[in-house]
């Protein structure tokens, strides 16, 4: 505290009239002054960190919205994309992004990638089942 400049007679003035307080972590106290804040431990009387206080903006009763973003010149809209519904449709999906699907003799689906040697994902040949009997 000494290397910062800050006085016990300045953690103390704090402790007895903050600007405000708020929860900390594990039952402390956190006492907000004009340029420092202390944390007081649970017991109250142990002081745990002093630090600089960041200036907090004083919350308003409607939050400012973004602005709007501009439109973007020179180029048009994408298609919407949509979410394979069947394993058909996921299959040529994956096979249109280079991807590699061979069957095993488990029933199983390998699908690898060239850009990924190694990197194998293994999927069912036939339908999930789901919910119970």
């Amino acid at each position: 505290m000494r290397a910062h400049g800050v006085t016990r007679q300045a953690v103390a003035g704090i402790v007895a009239e903050p600007q405000h307080t708020r929860p900390g972590y594990r039952g402390a106290t956190i006492y907000a002054g004009a340029s420092l804040e202390v944390v007081v431990a649970e017991d109250g009387a142990t002081v745990l960190a002093v630090y600089p206080r960041t200036p907090q903006p004083a919350p308003a009763d409607d939050p400012p919205r973004a602005p709007a973003r501009p439109a973007r010149r020179g180029r048009t809209a994408r298609p919407a994309r949509t979410i394979p519904s069947g394993g058909r449709e996921f299959l040529r999906l994956l096979t249109d992004h280079g991807f590699q699907i061979t069957t095993d003799t488990s029933r199983h689906r390998r699908v690898t990638h060239p850009d990924h040697p190694g990197a194998v994902v293994v999927t069912p040949s036939s339908p999930v089942i789901t919910g119970g009997r």
